[in-house]
């Protein structure tokens, strides 16, 4: 929804879809919602110091003494 792609609710799959009394539209505004929160979350922890990993995984060796 957020990349366009999903435009009409008969591209979303049937058990995703909005439940009887609720709009496709409704469940659109709704989602650019939600993002456009997570994007202010994300913006302010970033100002507050967090740090952004892109790597997918990490390893980590512990000191098997220690």
């Amino acid at each position: 929804m957020i990349d366009g792609k999903i435009t009409s609710v008969d591209q979303v799959p049937q058990d995703l879809r909005p439940i009887e009394g609720h709009k496709f539209e409704d469940m659109l505004k709704d989602v650019f919602l939600m993002n456009e929160i997570a994007g202010e979350r994300r913006k302010r922890r970033l100002e507050l110091g967090s740090i952004m990993m892109f790597n997918k995984e990490f390893y980590f060796q512990l000191d098997p003494e220690t």
